[in-house]
């Protein structure tokens, strides 16, 4: 426009009037800035017509993480379909970027909030308190948990430790290790599957944390994984498909054979665990049900006009065991074989 001006010799103003067919400009200038937009291919910008859709808030602490990819996933599509835009954020797991994320939703207006807090730390009171005095609702998600009420939909984590110690069990395994990230703080799924050994008489279980290298570079020592003095693990459960996508290529970089020298069974059933080789045994958590879920029960609270008197929802996900190749009965060869490689 400002160079129609120019050309014409006349303001910005003018041109905008009389593309506009201002009855005030002039025949003869309208004429010429008229001849000049069409000799230079001027259109003018298309208005942007605002709506008034409400914006919910989805707050993750990776979006890149197979599992809350597709949680995520399910969200958008819900709230399209719904008519409400998404604003979305990370933390990265960071817990000092949670309460932060909780306020830069409500400066922006968003009339719910979804959050996986993701590090495993409690949502304080000092961060919800700002958020729900505002009369916005929140809803967690996965393993998130709050120091005061608010509703969840999620796994019962219990249930999923439950599930893959019965499974391995009825396998006849009594050696069984727990995995997962060196850099994972103390959480409920470790909790959980450390409660239910225990009850079931498996109290000593190694435990190792693996460590997020490239596989390339830092090829981990699987035989010493899971020191833990005289026992060696017959069965592995990882805390994640990716942990256990990750173990099971150093398991093979260093000869073990699975389910041969020991079984592995991970959660969450994504990232393709049914391509793995041998395809992976794995807990479906359904994390598309778990966003749906988790979106309906906030537009719920938000069309309720809820004020927060209500008694919280916890909203449980059911699990489903999807028994693959990864996993078989502990066999006297194997565990001489594995002792062996354990020694060299």
């Amino acid at each position: 426009m400002q160079q129609l001006a120019a050309l014409a010799g006349v303001s910005a103003m003018t041109v905008s009037r009389a593309l506009r067919d201002d009855p005030h400009v002039l025949p003869e200038t309208k004429a010429l800035i008229r001849a000049l937009a069409e000799e230079y291919g001027y259109r003018p910008r298309t208005t942007v017509i605002r709506t008034s859709l409400p914006t919910l808030g989805c707050i993750l602490p990776l979006v890149a993480d197979p599992f809350y990819a597709l949680v995520l996933s399910s969200i958008l599509k819900f709230t399209f379909r719904h008519g409400y835009h998404l604003f979305v954020s990370e933390t990265e797991n960071a817990p000092q970027r949670t309460g932060t994320e909780l306020l830069r939703m409500v400066s922006h207006g968003v009339s719910g909030i979804l959050i996986a807090s993701g590090n495993h730390d409690p949502l304080t009171r000092a961060m919800l308190l700002p958020v729900l005095g505002k009369g916005v609702p929140v809803v967690g998600l996965d393993m998130t948990v709050a120091e005061i009420p608010i509703d969840i939909v999620a796994n019962q984590e219990e249930e999923i430790a439950a599930t893959v110690i019965t499974y391995l069990l009825r396998l006849n395994h009594r050696h069984i290790g727990y995995l997962e990230w060196a850099s994972q703080p103390d959480n409920r799924r470790r909790r959980a599957i450390f409660q239910a050994l225990y009850q079931r008489g498996l109290a000593n279980s190694p435990h190792h944390q693996l460590a997020r290298q490239p596989i390339g570079k830092h090829p981990a020592d699987i035989y010493r994984l899971f020191c833990s003095g005289t026992t060696l693990p017959t069965a592995i459960i990882a805390f994640s498909d990716v942990v256990a996508q990750q173990f099971q290529h150093l398991a093979i970089q260093q000869g073990l054979r699975i389910p041969g020298d020991f079984s592995l069974i991970s959660i969450a059933n994504v990232n393709g665990s049914e391509y793995f080789s041998p395809p992976l045994t794995t807990v479906e958590q359904y994390p598309g049900r778990l966003g749906e879920q988790a979106t309906a029960l906030l537009i719920q609270r938000i069309n309720a006009c809820d004020d927060f008197t209500t008694p919280r929802q916890r909203i449980s996900i059911p699990i489903n065991l999807q028994v693959r190749n990864s996993c078989a009965a502990p066999t006297c060869t194997a565990t001489k074989r594995f002792a062996a490689l354990w020694h060299e």
